[in-house]
């Protein structure tokens, strides 16, 4: 029926302002009426309304008073086979949870699937221990020193020497050590050589001579 007439539609007026509708209910129910007589005739279909008739004067079919009652019984939810309607799109719904729930599963666990792994941060602290960073070349068959970082544990301290000595991927193999561990023949040499400076410069070591497998610093 193309919703209610045009005096009873409330946003009818605004929509066609704004641009929204550009057809109003009564126009649209007009073109319908006139479009479905026209096939009738073709057909040799009788529609039930006595009233239909062709008129002259606009150019269209007249046809007889709509029953606005019924039109708004529908609209709230009363019309023909409504609430078998909305049993069956309620029952269709709840039919097909188990495939929504099992869908949203998947989506969950390929979300875990995928997502990085977390790495557990400690705060940065002054009190982490040294570790001495030791590279092998790819040209190398043993480790060289190449410097020294604070870290909280071995695994950080990999970590870290990775991306500070071997970011350009010169070294095949790290091995880091607590310089705690280590003990030195002339103990004045293992301050000078494994305790890094505070303004990092340690990450580029000038203070004694690199090894020549270590071409990136």
């Amino acid at each position: 029926m193309f919703g209610p007439s045009d005096k009873d539609s409330v946003h009818s007026s605004q929509s066609a302002k704004w641009g929204i509708k550009r057809i109003s209910n009564d126009e649209l129910r007009q073109k319908f009426v006139d479009a479905t007589l026209e096939q009738a005739k073709v057909l040799g279909v009788t529609l039930p309304d006595p009233a239909l008739k062709w008129n002259d004067a606009c150019g269209h079919y007249d046809y007889g008073a709509l029953d606005w009652d019924e039109f708004w019984r529908v609209v709230n939810g009363d019309g023909p086979c409504n609430r078998e309607r909305l049993a069956t799109r309620v029952k269709a719904h709840d039919d097909g949870a188990w495939v929504r729930d099992a869908a949203l599963a998947y989506k969950a666990k390929r979300r875990r699937s995928n997502a990085p792994a977390r790495i557990e941060e400690k705060p940065m602290s002054k009190e982490w221990p040294i570790w001495e960073v030791f590279v092998r070349s790819k040209q190398g068959l043993d480790h060289k020193h190449c410097g020294s970082l604070h870290a909280a544990d071995a695994q950080m301290a990999l970590r870290m020497a990775r991306d500070v000595y071997t970011r350009r991927q010169e070294g095949v193999s790290i091995w880091v050590v607590p310089a705690a561990a280590i003990t030195a023949s002339v103990p004045n040499e293992k301050s000078e050589l494994f305790d890094p400076a505070g303004d990092k410069i340690y990450r580029h070591p000038t203070f004694y001579q690199l090894p020549d497998e270590v071409s990136h610093m």
